[in-house]
């Protein structure tokens, strides 16, 4: 769990600085959701739940934040990828 910790961290620094409207709401949601998951991990929750916060943070990456365009679309790609690797991992941990 501290691996993937550590690496939900970088993500986090990567998103404030790439954040092109930083005080749009939708950015403050997908701040606190990833803080909400750096949490998860490092009180070690269980897979599952941590997997429900992954997907609602996809679900905002595919979603508002594109709409909102809190940053460039490409960006926002490489992030639901990312997200979408870091559920892969939780899956197989469940």
């Amino acid at each position: 769990m501290e691996n993937l910790r550590q690496e939900v961290i970088k993500i986090q620094r990567k998103i404030n600085d790439l954040m092109d409207d930083a005080e749009h709401a939708t950015a403050s949601m997908l701040r606190k959701e990833v803080q909400g998951l750096e949490d998860d991990l490092q009180v070690k929750k269980n897979a599952l739940t941590i997997e429900a916060r992954v997907k609602r943070i996809i679900h905002l990456l595919e979603g508002e934040a594109k709409e909102a365009r809190i940053m460039n679309y490409e960006h926002l790609d490489m992030f639901r990828e990312h997200f979408e690797e870091l559920r892969s991992t939780l899956r197989k941990m469940a």
